[in-house]
């Protein structure tokens, strides 16, 4: 049985090696050689869903027609009998981000407290606006 005592520095050496690489470099040394070659992949994630993402494609690249049409009639059974569940999903979404803006939590800032943002809010509207209207004339132009 490891020594736990011995293992937290080491552990923790490679922690804050971790956020140092999330927040944009190493800014501490590396920790034991052991340590530092330790995946950030978890085996039992990522394999399980290789084998399904591989078998999936296989299929669509074997048997085309055979995929499309399992494709479609799963999709098919999912609108007949889950339509409802989706409107709910959408509603209950847009109920949150409402109690969300609206409330207290509203006024987190996401980044540091002096941070400006980047874009204004009209910078953030607009393409959303232009998306949704498509590339119809006249209606932000004025034409």
């Amino acid at each position: 049985m490891p020594d736990t005592a011995a293992r937290a520095p080491q552990e923790d050496a490679v922690e804050r090696g971790t956020e140092a690489a999330y927040r944009g470099g190493m800014e501490t040394e590396p920790a034991t050689e052991k340590a530092s070659s330790r995946s950030i992949i978890k085996r039992w994630v990522f394999w399980p869903a290789a084998v399904v993402v591989i078998v999936f494609s296989a299929f669509a690249l074997i048997a085309p027609r055979a995929a499309e049409a399992m494709f479609a009639a799963v999709q098919a059974s999912i609108i007949h009998w889950f339509s409802w569940y989706y409107v709910l999903l959408a509603a209950f979404f847009v109920a949150f981000s409402l109690f969300v803006g609206f409330s207290r939590f509203g006024d987190i800032r996401l980044g540091r407290d002096d941070d400006k943002p980047e874009f204004s809010l009209g910078g953030l509207v607009r393409p959303a606006v232009r998306r949704g209207h498509g590339d119809r004339p006249g209606l932000l132009r004025g034409e």
